[in-house]
């Protein structure tokens, strides 16, 4: 395992682990070897907030999962929040798709500490895999976009990685997408698909 260089860091990093915590996958940086994982926990605002990048050995991960789903975090979540991400939740459902859940949220459902703070929204994870699946997200989101509370963002992640759905919303020409090799700017048609076309052939 590649420990943090701060001492200060890798003791929080130790203590952490020793409660059996999970940690966040981050983006494979240089330096790592083709086994290892690059790895990431934040910890709660009362210790400070600070992010802890770590790397560890692929096979030495007890268990990989895909993000909390929302479901499962609105335990965690404010009372006031509770209604509103149960209907959004349900409707998902009705649509087919799947919500998840990264940032605040899901490291206070995870862990049982305060991660929330005035002025946190719900970071949502959105897989939407194909033109369809991106049509029925993005109509999905639209009608929630302005809702409060709780204030929502997030990404949509489609097969090629993560765009922010809010962005996706704005139809812009272009839009950041974020993958396993980097940030790029690709074409909004790359994100939503080929558009189905016209009766009479009409653009």
């Amino acid at each position: 395992m590649r420990l943090p260089a701060d001492a200060a860091c890798a003791a929080e990093l130790a203590r952490w682990l020793d409660l059996a915590r999970p940690a966040v996958v981050r983006r494979h940086e240089p330096g790592l070897g083709a086994a290892e994982v690059a790895l990431g926990v934040p910890l709660p605002p009362a210790r400070g907030g600070t992010r802890i990048a770590f790397a560890a050995e692929a096979a030495a991960l007890a268990r990989v999962a895909a993000p909390l789903g929302l479901r499962d975090a609105i335990r965690a979540a404010p009372c006031a929040w509770r209604a509103p991400l149960a209907e959004l939740t349900a409707e998902a459902r009705a649509a087919g798709l799947v919500l998840r859940v990264h940032g605040s949220l899901a490291w206070q459902a995870l862990t049982g500490d305060a991660y929330l703070r005035d002025g946190s929204d719900v970071d949502l994870l959105v897989p939407a895999r194909g033109a369809a699946a991106v049509a029925r997200a993005l109509a999905l989101l639209g009608r929630w976009a302005s809702r409060a509370p709780p204030p929502l963002d997030g990404e949509l992640v489609v097969a090629a990685g993560g765009v922010a759905w809010r962005e996706l919303l704005a139809a812009p020409a272009r839009v950041l997408l974020k993958g396993d090799d980097g940030v790029s700017l690709v074409p909004l048609e790359e994100v939503l698909g080929p558009r189905p076309a016209r009766a009479g052939g009409e653009p």
